[in-house]
């Protein structure tokens, strides 16, 4: 019970839920794994927790806290390379809280960021590169924005199904967008933004793929943004049409 609710959740409950649904799960698993002794599921599921709580715009007050009672578990099994992933998170949640120095660099009292990527394997560098995705869009600059973008999609496993594949690519595309804005090079990156984002969507949507619809409706909607010839009603109607959809 404890794998399969774990894979399920990751792999593929939020494909046709609300991602927050699988919240209820993975914690379920993560408890019932402890008390059995099927500590590695049990631990991948904290992690995933951890990773889909900070993707879904909660409050990052609850998930810092946990994040600490599943460290000491995370230590005491020696899983080394799980606490470094929760590490991410842990200081991505404090940036977003405004408890780090510089809130667009994923370093300070939670992560050594030097050290994690001198020891870091495939795992930890994408948590890495996702983590300061989202740090360089909300804080950085443009093109602080694409070069994680282009890390990011150096990375293959994130073109699979993992509960993070949808939200890290609505991200690729807008650090893209933002940096056509920002350089006038709107043949350049809008393409980037196409070939590395749009095609999956239309992907996973031609497989029914429900769920990752309103992200590719706001991916089209900044797009619009991008064209000064473009009516501003039209760009306005596609972002009201991915909150409703």
């Amino acid at each position: 019970r404890v794998q399969a609710q774990c894979t399920l959740a990751c792999f593929y409950t939020h494909l046709d839920q609300p991602q927050h649904q699988c919240l209820d799960i993975l914690i379920d698993s993560y408890d019932l794994g402890m008390r059995v002794g099927e500590t590695h599921y049990a631990l991948l599921s904290a992690l995933a927790y951890v990773s889909n709580y900070t993707y879904i715009g909660l409050p990052f007050g609850p998930v810092v806290a946990d994040i600490r009672g599943f460290d000491e578990n995370f230590k005491q099994y020696g899983q080394t390379l799980l606490s470094h992933n929760l590490g991410c998170h842990h200081q991505y949640s404090l940036n977003m809280m405004g408890e780090a120095s510089n809130p667009a660099i994923l370093d300070g009292d939670a992560l050594n960021s030097s050290q994690l990527l001198s020891k870091a394997n495939k795992m930890s560098t994408q948590v890495y590169y996702d983590c300061s995705l989202i740090l360089a869009i909300l804080f950085g600059s443009p093109s602080e924005g694409a070069q994680f973008a282009n890390l990011v999609c150096s990375m293959h496993d994130v073109d699979g199904t993992g509960f993070y594949a949808p939200f890290v690519r609505m991200l690729v595309g807008i650090a893209y967008l933002r940096m056509a804005r920002h350089t006038g090079h709107h043949r350049r990156y809008v393409r980037n933004m196409k070939r590395r984002c749009f095609r999956f969507f239309k992907f996973w949507m031609k497989h029914n793929v429900f769920n990752v619809q309103h992200k590719y409706l706001l991916l089209q909607a900044e797009l619009l943004t991008v064209d000064r010839h473009v009516d501003v009603d039209r760009a306005r109607q596609m972002y009201s049409k991915a909150i409703v959809v």
